[in-house]
């Protein structure tokens, strides 16, 4: 793999040698942890269903986003 940087690490795109096909790598590794953190949320919300302590504070989560909503 070739790794480049055009604004001097910021930013980092990797190719495979010979290739001229381009992608982000901050992009997909900002991708990958929202998919890790989309299900970690998963199994709390699961969990929430069984354990009355985490559904008190899911519901406080939700109360305190739909209020800044708003804001």
């Amino acid at each position: 793999m070739i790794y480049e940087s055009p604004d001097g690490g910021k930013t980092v795109h990797a190719r495979e040698f010979g290739k001229r096909r381009e992608w982000d790598v901050e992009v997909w590794e900002s991708q990958a942890r929202q998919a890790a953190d989309f299900e970690l949320f998963r199994e709390i919300w699961s969990r929430g269903r069984t354990d009355p302590q985490i559904a008190s504070l899911l519901d406080q989560a939700k109360t305190l986003y739909l209020l800044s909503k708003d804001a």
